[in-house]
């Protein structure tokens, strides 16, 4: 069976899952819990688990209204997920 906001049988990729985990990484290095981001976002806190998990595609809307929540560009959010998918160390 396919997960909420997945097509039965769609790879999500790469990117998108970087991208999940720059949400989850950027939101930890604010200091927000799940719940406070989920508040700021007005979302339930399992739809935001359900993003940063890579459950649920972000799309370009809310990645603008996650970066908001954090008080940052989404340039920052698209920077980190390609620290992540290069590899590459926190500077």
């Amino acid at each position: 069976m396919a997960r909420a906001g997945r097509p039965p049988g769609k790879d999500l990729g790469p990117l998108s899952a970087a991208v999940a985990a720059a949400v989850r990484t950027l939101r930890e290095e604010a200091g927000l819990t799940r719940l406070e981001m989920a508040q700021r976002l007005g979302i339930r806190t399992v739809r935001l688990t359900s993003m940063e998990q890579h459950e649920t595609i972000i799309s370009v809307s809310r990645l603008g209204d996650m970066a908001l929540a954090l008080g940052i560009s989404p340039s920052r959010i698209l920077v980190e997920a390609e620290r992540i998918l290069e590899g590459q160390p926190e500077p």
